[in-house]
């Protein structure tokens, strides 16, 4: 690793407006940046990504004196600085409030009007709405990065497109789940459904320490009619990409898991830019998919890396490399 290595990090982590996800703010150090202060492992694991070109995550590598992270900065000339614990204890007391609903609610403004100025091409920064309502209810920036992120989740639940860059956070937590999701409906004018609370229960059910109770269920589960706008696919396009595929899937390689009875095999169509994103419905922007890789490209959390792999692989077929 180099020194410009640690620079350019530094680059990506401003541009990313502050937040990676899964690393937390540093309490204790700090690296120091041409005068600025900086979470020395969130820089070390933008660096080695670059580096290594893999996803490097919180969980991967230690940081502090004597660590690896820490002599590598060492090494290239870069100071550790150690925080005043005053200061970090009164960041930690502002967050560990309960959040009341006009905190959500401007937070679900923020966001959206985020989104709207992304469609609509006027330029934003993520960091000056977190900082305005940082300010305006007594929280830290980073707060209401990582309560964006959480709506960005609530958003992928109610299908509805999100803000580029917002990666999803999923402990959004049984209380705050669906007043989330209410204010997201009520402000775009969706039926409310409740399938924030649905995932936080599952989440509780999954992440339970100790075995759980049996849940009930309902007999005769309620139901909500809903309106969905349905996009008109071209029969041309999915065949070339299907024939295009030669009966693998087009991300994993393997073959396609068993042909249908017409003899074609079961391959399922993904579109890189969802049609509800404005995508074109074009060669360029499909693959033929196994179902296992297809819900990978939906739900993972390599989505973004993945589907940057199969948009390269996309475009050397069609370019006949």
């Amino acid at each position: 690793m180099q020194k410009q290595d640690i620079l350019n990090a530094v680059k990506r982590f401003l541009e990313l407006d502050r937040y990676v996800d899964s690393y937390k703010d540093s309490t204790k150090y700090g690296l120091v940046v041409d005068g600025q202060i900086y979470p020395p492992k969130t820089i070390f694991g933008l660096a080695m990504e670059k580096v290594l070109y893999i996803t490097v995550k919180s969980k991967h590598f230690r940081s502090g004196f004597n660590k690896p992270c820490f002599d590598s900065f060492n090494r290239l000339g870069f100071e550790i600085c150690v925080k005043d614990s005053s200061q970090n204890e009164s960041s930690s007391n502002k967050d560990s409030r309960l959040w009341t609903k006009e905190e959500l609610s401007e937070a679900v403004d923020a966001y959206l009007e985020m989104q709207h100025k992304a469609e609509s091409g006027i330029a934003y920064k993520k960091s000056v709405y977190y900082k305005q309502l940082a300010d305006k209810f007594n929280r830290t920036p980073k707060a209401f990065g990582r309560r964006m992120s959480n709506i960005t989740y609530i958003m992928t639940l109610m299908d509805l497109p999100t803000v580029s860059g917002l990666a999803p956070l999923a402990n959004v937590g049984k209380t705050q789940a669906p007043i989330i999701e209410k204010l997201i409906s009520e402000k775009l004018g969706k039926t409310f459904i409740g399938v924030g609370l649905a995932d936080a229960e599952m989440q509780s059910i999954i992440n339970s320490k100790k075995p759980p109770e049996k849940p009930v269920g309902d007999d005769k589960p309620d139901s909500v009619e809903t309106t969905t706008k349905t996009y008109k696919r071209s029969g041309k396009v999915k065949g070339w990409v299907i024939r295009r595929a030669n009966k693998h899937c087009e991300l994993c390689g393997d073959r396609a898991p068993f042909d249908k009875e017409d003899g074609t095999p079961f391959l399922e169509v993904h579109h890189l830019i969802r049609l509800k994103d404005n995508g074109p419905d074009t060669v360029e922007n499909c693959a033929a998919l196994c179902p296992n890789c297809h819900r990978k490209l939906h739900y993972s959390a390599e989505r973004v890396a993945l589907t940057e792999e199969l948009r390269e692989k996309v475009i050397q077929k069609e370019s006949g490399l």
